[in-house]
Formats: structure tokens, C-alpha cells, sequence
């Protein structure tokens, strides 16, 4: 490990990871996503057992990680084989967590998105495009069965606007290459209508337009900097895991009146109603910032 790199926070890591890929480093980005891995993994087994779940599950979506770096290495490199085999066991362990199912279907979609828009043959684009819509509109349902407010299916939907407005042109390319101008043309207005919807979405949410972001999520910045809490199913109760670094207030549980403190790196066993029976959400408030969170946790089927 780079000296510079020397920490025992997994979470800084993973700070660190996102940097690299932004910086195009895609090697020492995969590299910090395992070094990741396997800190929430000690932290899990020796550091704190009272949010051991959550860190074990973590070290596994930082292993899915580090295989999505290595596939798009492999992508790079012209080996796409290698690059879909390395796809493929990524979204299978994404699909054995608890809480990051949904990203089999982001990540998958975000590298063909990626390689459609690679693509010369604008019919090839353009089926390419529309296997990229399935995986997010996929991915979309698995995170909305779980909690339909969250913050990412925004994220989703940008990458939906810009890969329909991406096939609109591709279509257009392919109708005039047929002869068919009018059509063509007609196929260009769509394809601006939706970009302008996509560039105001992305304005909204603050990410930058028609950019393709792997790795959406700021699980790291609010452990690093406010409160965090994760939520794991038991026999006949649920498991809350506060993973940030403030203290917070459990005000409720499902239908549940819970009023009980959650300190940082510590975790509370919460009764549920085995009968209950659709989404389950968690309220708690942030003692320092005074903040709320209403945020889905569960579904009971």
C-alpha cells in the first residue's frame, strides 16, 4: 500500500478509490477498493462487533467494486470477455447483500451504456441503448421495493434520459442512412427534447450531464461526517447499525414508537411485528445537526 494510503479507515479508502476513478486511474482505484475490502472486513471481525453485518457487507460491495474496476480494465484492453466475466461475478455479488441488490442492474447497465455509446453501427447502438434502459429501469424497481424515495433513483433517471436521447440519435442515423430524412429528423427533436429533461434533471441533483457515474453512492461521506444507520433483519426483530460518526435518535420503526439513542458504532435489536407486512421505514434524527432522515429499510413480504 502507498504510504500516502496508510489508514486504518475503510471508508477514507473508498474516498480515496472514487478520486482515482475519477482521475481515470482505474488500476489504483481497483487497488484501494480491495485494500477497502478487506479493512471492513478485520473491522468486522475485530473492531467492532456491534456493526460487524454491516461492515462484512460492506467489504463485500468493495470486493463488487474492485471486480467492476477490473472488468472496465479488461474493456480497456480490448478484453471483453474477461471484462463480461468479471461484469457477471460482480452483479452476483452485489445480488448476495442485503441492501446493494439493485446495483447488478446499475453497474451492468452504466458499461453498456458506456460501450453503446462506443458503438459505430447506430443499429447495434441503438439495441445496445435499449438493453442499457432495461438494466436501469431493473435496477430502478429492485431500490424502489425497498424504498421508493431514495436519492439514487434520480441518479437512475438521469442515465435513463440520457441513454433514450442517445437511442433517439442512433435511430435518427439509422433512418437517414435509409433514406428516411423526415423521420430522421423528427427522431433528432425527440432526442433534444430528452436531453433537455436529462441536463435539467442532472442540474437538479447535481451531477454533471451526460456523464456515467459507476459508483453513485455516499455511504462513505456520511459515515466519515454525520450519521448512518443500516438496518438488517432478524428471526422477529431488526438489527440498526449507526456506521456514522454522530449519535442519533430512533424516533420510529415501521409503526413502531421506538425513542432510543443510537451512538456511533453501536447497534440496537428492535422487536418487529412478524404480521407487518410491506415497506418498513426507519425515522431517526441526527443529535448534532438536528437533522432528520425518513428513510426505507425493509420489505416485508
Amino acid at each position: 500500500m502507498d504510504s500516502q494510503l496508510q489508514t486504518s479507515d475503510p471508508f477514507h479508502l473508498w474516498e480515496k478509490a472514487l478520486a482515482s476513478d475519477r482521475d481515470g486511474d482505474l488500476a489504483a482505484s481497483k487497488s484501494m477498493f480491495g485494500q477497502a475490502a478487506q479493512l471492513f472486513f478485520v473491522k468486522g471481525s475485530d473492531g467492532k462487533p456491534q456493526v460487524g453485518r454491516a461492515f462484512f457487507e460492506y467489504s463485500t460491495l468493495m470486493d463488487a467494486f474492485a471486480r467492476v474496476q477490473e472488468a472496465r480494465l479488461f474493456k480497456k484492453n480490448s478484453k471483453y470477455d474477461d471484462s463480461l466475466s468479471e461484469f457477471t461475478k460482480a452483479s452476483e455479488i452485489f445480488r448476495s447483500s442485503v441492501h446493494f441488490g439493485f446495483l447488478a442492474g446499475y453497474e451492468s447497465g452504466c458499461a453498456t451504456l458506456e460501450t453503446a455509446l462506443e458503438l459505430d453501427d447506430p443499429d447495434g447502438a441503438f439495441q445496445a441503448f435499449k438493453n442499457a434502459n432495461a438494466l436501469f429501469e431493473q435496477s430502478k424497481l429492485a431500490l424502489g421495493l425497498r424504498d421508493e424515495k431514495h436519492p439514487l433513483i434520480d441518479v437512475i433517471d438521469t442515465l435513463i434520459k440520457f441513454s433514450i436521447s442517445e437511442a433517439f440519435l442512433a435511430e435518427s442515423k439509422s433512418l437517414s442512412q435509409s433514406g428516411k430524412v423526415q423521420e430522421a429528423r423528427e427522431k433528432i427533436l425527440q432526442s433534444k427534447a430528452i436531453s433537455k429533461e436529462h441536463e435539467f434533471l442532472a442540474r437538479r441533483i447535481g451531477t454533471r450531464s451526460r456523464s456515467i457515474d459507476y459508483f453513485p453512492m455516499d455511504d462513505w461521506k456520511r459515515a466519515e461526517t454525520t450519521c448512518l444507520v443500516l438496518s438488517y433483519p432478524e428471526s422477529d426483530s431488526i438489527l440498526l447499525c449507526n456506521v456514522g460518526t454522530n449519535s442519533v435518535l430512533i424516533e420510529t420503526l415501521g409503526n413502531r414508537r421506538i425513542d432510543k439513542t443510537l451512538d456511533p458504532l453501536n447497534s440496537i435489536s428492535c422487536p418487529m411485528d412478524v404480521s407487518s407486512k410491506g415497506r418498513v421505514r426507519v425515522i431517526y434524527v441526527d443529535l448534532k445537526e438536528k437533522k432528520e432522515y425518513d428513510e426505507g429499510c425493509l420489505l416485508m413480504i
